[in-house]
């Protein structure tokens, strides 16, 4: 996983950026949100911006924040993989 900022209408934006397998089967992705790191959101504020396929059997998958990075608190990402 690799966290960036996105520029969009002279804004920055938290980013983040992972990569996954096309071919996995029962295995979902999420990306979590946080501002404290003790309580973790579902994601639902972020917002896909692409999933590029890699050629390889992998994608590569962006979701920034719906808040921009100037004036916002601190944000944390993480990305929680299962397996059903």
């Amino acid at each position: 996983p690799e966290a960036l900022l996105l520029e969009l209408n002279a804004e920055s934006y938290p980013a983040f950026r992972y990569r996954k397998r096309n071919d996995a089967v029962g295995i979902t992705y999420a990306v979590e949100g946080s501002s404290g790191l003790s309580v973790w959101s579902d994601g639902a504020e972020f917002i896909a911006v692409s999933e590029l396929d890699n050629g390889d059997g992998t994608s590569t998958v962006t979701v920034r924040s719906g808040v921009p990075a100037k004036g916002s608190a601190d944000a944390y990402f993480r990305l929680n993989v299962n397996f059903n």
